[in-house]
């Protein structure tokens, strides 16, 4: 059985609908979690924290863990602790954007925080067709052990009529305002934003997987789909 702790409501109904069986704990939030859930015996441990506060895209702005949003980072390395009590052999993988350049001490406070090592994987190494560099930190396994392939053409990913003009996208991010925003081109030059099926994809899923299952996709918006895809980890980075 699946447990989620999971704010945004809208990503909820998406994973129950792909995933039926999935248990939303009642809070929905990593700060609020109660003895029913900390005493409990779980297999795999698996963490995505707000990444917006540490984001280069903020370039300067960016406060990493002094930022009140990563709160919550800290609240769920506790969490892992305390279920670790119960099921010391519990695996874990914890996913986080690579920080802003002048946040140098980050990684090492990260570290700390986790008891993990946090190498820098960009999913185009691992065949990816979208550029998405992460700090990733398991206890699974040597991540420097897997071996590396070379990237999908993403052209191959999008709609008929359209290519990408660098061969891979750009990282796929939740904020509709960023600098680099994933873009393909037509037979003319002109550029479009990525749709949310092919987005779905670029990421290395089925087209569809940030939609509500068995339902139509246009009740939910492109910028919703895009944010929830650009929210979730890439499939290399998990599989």
């Amino acid at each position: 059985r699946w447990t989620s702790i999971e704010r945004d409501e809208t990503a909820r109904k998406v994973s129950t609908s792909h995933m039926p069986g999935i248990e939303h704990y009642h809070s929905n939030d990593v700060l609020q979690i109660g003895a029913d859930l900390r005493s409990r015996r779980c297999d795999i441990f698996i963490d995505s924290s707000e990444c917006q506060p540490s984001s280069n895209l903020r370039g300067g702005e960016a406060k990493g863990l002094d930022d009140p949003r990563c709160d919550s980072m800290a609240a769920a390395a506790m969490l892992r602790g305390e279920l670790q009590k119960y099921n010391p052999h519990m695996q874990s993988i914890v996913e986080y954007v690579r920080p802003a350049n002048h946040l140098t001490q980050m990684r090492a406070d990260m570290e700390e925080m986790w008891g993990l090592d946090f190498p820098l994987i960009n999913a185009l190494d691992w065949g990816e067709a979208c550029s998405r560099p992460r700090l990733l930190g398991t206890d699974m396994c040597d991540v420097h052990d897997i071996p590396q392939r070379e990237p999908i053409e993403a052209t191959l990913l999008v709609d008929h009529g359209y290519r990408a003009p660098r061969g891979q996208i750009e990282c796929i991010v939740a904020s509709e305002y960023t600098k680099n925003p994933p873009l393909v081109v037509d037979s003319n030059g002109e550029p479009r934003q990525l749709r949310p099926s092919e987005a779905d994809r670029i990421m290395g899923y089925v087209a569809g997987v940030s939609a509500v299952r068995d339902d139509a996709a246009e009740q939910m918006s492109p910028i919703v789909r895009r944010r929830l895809i650009g929210n979730g980890f890439a499939y290399s980075h998990m599989y």
